[in-house]
Order: C-alpha cells, then sequence, then structure tokens
C-alpha cells in the first residue's frame, strides 16, 4: 500500500531505485503527483539531472534515516553504509571496543544485512555482516 506519511516538496528521502536493487539512494522530493497513482519525482544526491519518478509507498521510498548520536542498541534496527559505500537495511548484532595501534577505543557496530543476497560486494559476492562505526548507521525511521 501506501506509505505511512505525507510526501511533500523538499523532503528528504531514501529511494530504493528499480535499476539498485535493495540499497537505499539519498534523494530529495522535486514534486508529487496523485493520479494515476501516487508518485514523487525524486533527485539523487549528487546526481544532477538525473530525477525519477518512483511510486510512494515503503519498499521504496521513506522519511531520511536520522544519525543515530549515540543511541545505537543491539537488536537496533538502521541503515549501515556498506565498505563499498551503499545503504542497506540491517540489524545491530554486537557493540564492541576495537584498540587501534595508536591505543585510543573506537566503538564499532557488527551489523548483520538483512538481505545479503542482495547486499553484493565489488566482487559480487553476498554480505552477511560487517563492522561498522557508529557515523556508518542511520536509525531506521519507523514507518
Amino acid at each position: 500500500g501506501g506509505a505511512g506519511f505525507v510526501m511533500k516538496k523538499g523532503a528528504l528521502v531514501e529511494v530504493r531505485s528499480r535499476p539498485h536493487g535493495q540499497a537505499w539512494w539519498d534523494a530529495v522530493v522535486m514534486d508529487v503527483r496523485s493520479a494515476p497513482r501516487e508518485e514523487a519525482k525524486i533527485q539523487f544526491d549528487g546526481f544532477k539531472g538525473m530525477d525519477e519518478w518512483v511510486p510512494v509507498q515503503d519498499s521504496t521510498l521513506r522519511p531520511r534515516s536520522r544519525a543515530s548520536g549515540q543511541d545505537v542498541m543491539v537488536g537496533q534496527r538502521v541503515v549501515a553504509l556498506t565498505s563499498f559505500g551503499q545503504w542497506f537495511d540491517a540489524v545491530v548484532m554486537e557493540i564492541g571496543r576495537r584498540r587501534n595501534g595508536r591505543g585510543s577505543n573506537k566503538v564499532k557496530y557488527r551489523v548483520e544485512y538483512e538481505d545479503p543476497d542482495s547486499c553484493r560486494d565489488d566482487d559480487g559476492k553476498p554480505m552477511r555482516g560487517e563492522w561498522r562505526r557508529l557515523n556508518e548507521l542511520r536509525v531506521r525511521v519507523a514507518s
């Protein structure tokens, strides 16, 4: 069905566009129309002239998830930036402090991707999960 939120011009959104599989792409709503069906004209961040009309439904379009601050917990549903640079839905499985050579403690989050078959690295291998930093996670907006 339709999305559980109101779509308006200028809204910051995450979009799944058909050619790009299950990855979420940052975009801005440029226009909306309700006939023949509810659609939003979106422009992908950083890609001028690549506007696209997409159906307004939860599976393809949602409000932009928020940068997380310090509120990520085990079991949290997040969008994680993969090591190959795309945002995928994931769940936080573990939180750990990883020591690096300079002795500073970096908190890392082990995420598991919800759809590893569509979350493939540059060699085409399915990505089950990986350790990410806080700035590579966004808390998913509940729809």
